[in-house]
């Protein structure tokens, strides 16, 4: 697992970036308020029924 720290940062891409798709904004602020842990690794039906 990794730590995803708190904090901010922009999400999307520029109106103007070559090879954009509409999928990819608008560009808008997102916050992180807290730390987290995520997996680094997939975890499979078969891994999850093992524990």
């Amino acid at each position: 697992m990794v730590v995803i720290p708190a904090g901010r940062f922009v999400m999307g891409s520029p109106p103007d970036e070559p090879g954009r798709r509409d999928s990819e904004g608008p560009q808008h602020k997102v916050r992180i308020a807290k730390p987290f842990a995520l997996g680094v690794y997939a975890v499979t039906f078969d891994d999850y029924d093992r524990y």
